[in-house]
């Protein structure tokens, strides 16, 4: 939860610092906030950029003509050129940051603090030290011994370094955390807590509302109700007993002899039925007759009777409760407000559906009272009554998503192209919706307790029958052990229920309303123009709260009974790093050679980092399916170092302990992942997981160097090696993965055929340990697209020289038959 709810301290000033690589400035540059003489705190912010007048008409940060005069550091320089008010070429920066920044201040009196927190006066002795020896008008020709490179040193007004000083062995740092907060924070989602302990509060009291006791007298008469119906069918079926028993049929069988006129003996045999009349049955079905009347006359009538009674009462009383919320003329109560009473009418109906009531009749009649008053609810709903009725919704018991659903109708934030920032309240909602769906539901056990009961007696009663028939069936899951914990199953919700809210949260409008796609006439209409460099800093901080959300589920629905609603989640993931990274496509092919390099990089950077907290996201959950993912997101739109990175990563455990700083100091990547004890690693890690994820892992290899270009060779033998590793030399898991790396490497030979000659390098040493599986991997891959050296053909003759019952001539007999001899040698 500590990468879930972020502390908002640091603003957008923390971009100033995150160029420089110095802690000592960063420590002075990221100072969250300063107070002004009277009295309050101002923050450089999201909140003052929403409000903030535009910039002067005059003012401009073009890169060119800042980058003239970006050495002229020293005050004298700076004298010399403001005086020329009509030639804004030589303005120093710091003045129009500090105006710029003057305009964004909702006091004037904070100037001189936003002056002090300005990096070009932290690194003023820097910048003077490093122009002694540049022309004023050639900064590109300071003496080149120094290894050092200029940039422009501009700072727009969003309090970031639109170009920077950049030192060949110094890279740009990520922003953190708390960065990222002070780009894109969810007010609401962070008062949330709050919310949920008032809401708990709310719903200890609604018992001394009034329609409580009339369902409680409802709820009784009703089971009274069918106490006198079971009665009667009871007694009714004794009747249909004693009816059968009321006559005892018997067989007879009478013989008769007689003589006939001719003096012959005859004998007749008659069978014949005999109804013998019972009077004790006779009495005892009296008897259960006058008792089935008495039932049915006096006490199912009477039941009934009130049931219908308190019915009517009830619709009256909700009757008037709606007519009072809608502004009718009906006496008001002096107790509870309209909106209140509404609130507790839904509250308590929630309640005695949250009952163990088995009366079909009585469940359908509160649920077509609440029906009704969640109608009123939702016709002039707030923020706070969506979530009053989630947290109903998620304390209730399984099954809730059938009938439930429904009640979910958060609104839809609308894309305004001219608000450049994220601080909608709708697109706050649906991500405090999104959480309170995918985090553990607080003090759900206490409000379903009812169920607890019922799910004893009924395993006491399967532990009665298991105790006449011998228990042969036990449920498993994937990996071997019991599915789950029977004892715990009544507290749970299933997943269909999940899948069912889930399905109510609009993520599409919301994905609409970042990536700035308007809706008109039905159809989507996108433009990347509309985006801007600030926008795509705040969709790389949206983005990930969002990534962080899905993680935060996975963890909370972390067994195989929510498998297929965790590939949800892990499709959500992949979903969003896919139209961050289409989009940032898109932004860079459309701003190419318009955007500071320096500002590029910095976007570059952010992008990078948020794709590896996404794969992150994914490769932490392990055993449910969502590995799957890893092999369809785009590693072509990362840069190469970030490349390393994730595949590094992908080598550890999936656990969160384990990943450590994402091997961030590591600057040889082939010598990291060579290392004996990471491969050892991995190859155990291979062979303890499932044969489905460790496919699912590979595949995520083949898909990032078939993602990548020959710029980036040495990444894809690399990956290469390792599928050839586990799948052909690791002896743990060849047997299991094979196939699998055969098919894997054969399609990354397709689009890269050099690894044709890779793969024979490291065949070579190994074809006796080996053995039958090289020529079972060689007669898949693409030859006819290899184009060999004069050393690839040696080593090729010289298997074929070899005596033919050697493995490594039947190797060299399969490449020649299968190269493209089309144009010779």
């Amino acid at each position: 939860m500590d990468d879930f709810y972020i502390d908002p301290g640091i603003g957008d000033a923390a971009l100033i610092a995150s160029v420089t690589g110095s802690e000592s400035r960063s420590e002075k540059a990221l100072s969250p906030a300063f107070s002004d003489p009277l009295g309050a705190t101002a923050c450089i912010g999201d909140s003052y950029l929403a409000n903030a007048p535009p910039p002067p008409e005059d003012y401009e940060t073009e890169s060119g003509n800042s980058s003239k005069h970006a050495h002229q550091s020293n005050q004298q320089h700076i004298s010399e050129h403001t005086d020329n008010k009509q030639d804004l070429n030589y303005v120093f920066p710091h003045q129009a940051v500090q105006q710029d920044l003057q305009y964004m201040s909702p006091h004037h009196a904070v100037h001189q603090d936003l002056q002090n927190m300005s990096p070009h006066q932290l690194l003023q002795k820097d910048l003077n030290e490093l122009s002694l020896d540049c022309q004023p008008s050639a900064p590109q020709e300071c003496d080149q011994s120094r290894g050092e490179l200029f940039l422009e040193a501009s700072e727009n007004h969003f309090g970031e370094m639109e170009a920077e000083m950049i030192k060949p062995d110094i890279a740009i740092v990520p922003f953190t955390d708390s960065q990222l907060h002070a780009l894109y924070h969810n007010v609401e989602l962070e008062k949330n807590m709050e919310f949920v302990d008032h809401w708990l509060d709310t719903q200890k009291n609604i018992d001394k509302f009034q329609l409580d006791e009339m369902l409680v007298n409802y709820l009784r008469v009703r089971t009274m109700l069918s106490t006198s119906k079971h009665k009667y069918d009871l007694d009714r079926a004794h009747v249909d007993t004693l009816s059968k028993e009321l006559w005892v049929f018997s067989s007879d069988t009478i013989e008769e002899e007689g003589e006939c006129e001719d003096g012959n003996t005859v004998v007749v045999t008659r069978d014949s039925k005999v109804a013998e009349y019972s009077d004790s049955v006779a009495q005892s079905l009296r008897s259960r007759l006058k008792q089935c009347k008495e039932t049915l006359t006096e006490d199912y009538s009477l039941h009934c009777f009130r049931a219908e009674v308190l019915k009517v009462r009830i619709d009256e009383f909700l009757h008037s409760v709606i007519v009072r919320q809608q502004g009718g003329v009906v006496e008001r109560t002096l107790v509870y407000s309209t909106a209140e009473e509404v609130r507790l009418s839904v509250s308590v109906l929630f309640k005695f559906l949250r009952k163990d009531i088995q009366d079909e009749k009585m469940v359908r009649d509160l649920k077509q009272w609440l029906d009704r008053m969640v109608a009123v609810v939702l016709s002039e709903a707030t923020l706070y009554d969506h979530l009053f009725l989630l947290n109903h919704i998620m304390r209730c018991p399984a099954g809730v998503g059938k009938w439930a659903a429904a009640y979910i109708q958060p609104a839809i934030p609308l894309t305004d192209l001219e608000e450049t920032s994220f601080d909608n309240p709708f697109l706050d909602h649906l991500i405090t919706i999104l959480a309170t769906v995918l985090l553990p539901v607080k003090e759900r056990r206490s409000f379903v307790q009812e169920f607890r009961m019922r799910h004893q007696w009924q395993q006491e009663a399967s532990e009665d029958d298991s105790e006449q028939h011998d228990k042969i069936w036990t449920v498993l899951d994937g990996e071997g052990s019991e599915d789950e914990d029977p004892g715990e199953c009544w507290a749970q919700l299933r997943e269909i229920d999940l899948v069912a809210l889930i399905n109510q949260i609009p993520v599409d409008h919301m994905f609409r309303y970042v990536l700035r796609i308007e809706e008109r006439d039905g159809r989507d209409h996108y433009n990347v123009h509309h985006s801007t460099q600030h926008s795509f800093l705040k969709l790389y901080a949206f983005s990930t709260q969002f990534v962080y959300l899905m993680r935060e589920g996975l963890k909370t629905f972390n067994t195989p009974k929510y498998r297929q609603f965790a590939k949800r989640l892990g499709r959500l993931i992949r979903h969003t790093v896919h139209y961050v990274s289409d989009h940032w496509e898109n932004f860079k092919k459309e701003n190419i050679g318009i955007i500071d390099p320096s500002m590029l990089l910095r976007l570059q950077v952010e992008y990078d980092n948020f794709f590896l907290r996404a794969a992150k996201c994914i490769f932490s959950s392990q055993k449910l399916g969502t590995w799957q993912y890893l092999a369809d997101i785009p590693f072509a739109t990362i840069s190469p170092n970030m490349l390393w990175r994730i595949f590094y990563v992908l080598h550890l455990d999936y656990r969160d302990e384990h990943h450590s700083d994402f091997g961030v100091d590591i600057t040889d990547w082939s010598q990291a992942l060579s290392s004996p004890d990471l491969q050892l690693q991995f190859e155990e890690k291979c062979s303890e997981a499932g044969d489905t994820e460790v496919y699912f892992l590979l595949s995520a290899f083949a898909n990032m160097a078939i993602s990548r270009g020959l710029e980036d060779r040495a990444f894809i033998e690399r990956a290469a090696l390792d599928l050839f590793d586990v799948g052909f030399v690791c002896e743990t898991t060849r047997e299991t993965c094979s196939k699998n790396c055969r098919d894997l490497l054969s399609g990354v030979c397709h689009k890269h055929p050099f690894l044709l000659t890779t793969i024979l390098g490291v065949m070579s040493g190994r074809v006796q340990h080996i053995g039958k599986l090289c020529g079972y991997l060689l007669q898949e891959l693409p030859w006819l697209a290899w184009r060999p050296e004069l050393e690839d053909m040696k080593q090729v003759f010289d298997w074929l020289m070899m005596p033919v019952s050697t493995v490594e001539s039947y190797l060299a007999r399969i490449i020649i038959s299968r190269m493209d001899w089309e144009h010779g040698v």
